[in-house]
């Protein structure tokens, strides 16, 4: 019985290990679109106090390939502003939960813009990236569960 009860707590370690295993720690995105003359269009971002988000963004079409870029808030502060971009990078790290709006603005123009943008969002767990933090839990998950496994084992 005793032996019973060892695998089965060694199997249920490592059964949460797998389970840990399987949150996704990084969002990654990529998308192509086209902003019409005199418009502004609107990608949102769902992040968490000190996920962080980089991404680029390349202008295609028109005569000048730019476009007015800017990121903001939940509450509607500025976090990127910037005018006339064909190509530029991007990073901020979120100082509030909710919805970070992603403006491409072609207000100015004539012309149509197709706009690639590409962005990833990594997460964190007090200060750590999730996936370190996420690691440590395992390796303490697992020393426990062979110390439980050893201490059983004995007749």
């Amino acid at each position: 019985m005793t032996r019973m009860k060892a695998q089965f707590l060694f199997l249920s370690c490592l059964l949460l290990s797998m389970s840990v295993l399987s949150i996704k720690t990084v969002e990654a995105v990529s998308r192509t679109i086209s902003v019409e003359a005199g418009k502004e269009e609107i990608e949102n971002i769902s992040l968490k106090v000190e996920d962080e988000a980089k991404g680029r963004i390349s202008v295609l079409g028109g005569s000048d390939n730019d476009i007015d870029f800017s990121i903001t808030g939940p509450n509607g502060e500025a976090v990127v502003s910037e005018e006339r971009v064909s190509t530029m990078d991007f990073r901020f790290t979120a100082s509030k939960e909710g919805l970070y709006a992603l403006h491409f603005d072609n207000s100015f123009s004539t012309e149509r813009k197709t706009v690639t943008f590409n962005y990833d969002v990594r997460h964190y767990i007090f200060g750590i990236p999730q996936e370190d933090f996420l690691v440590f839990v395992i390796m303490i998950v697992a020393v426990i569960g062979l110390l439980l496994f050893a201490a059983m084992s004995r007749p």
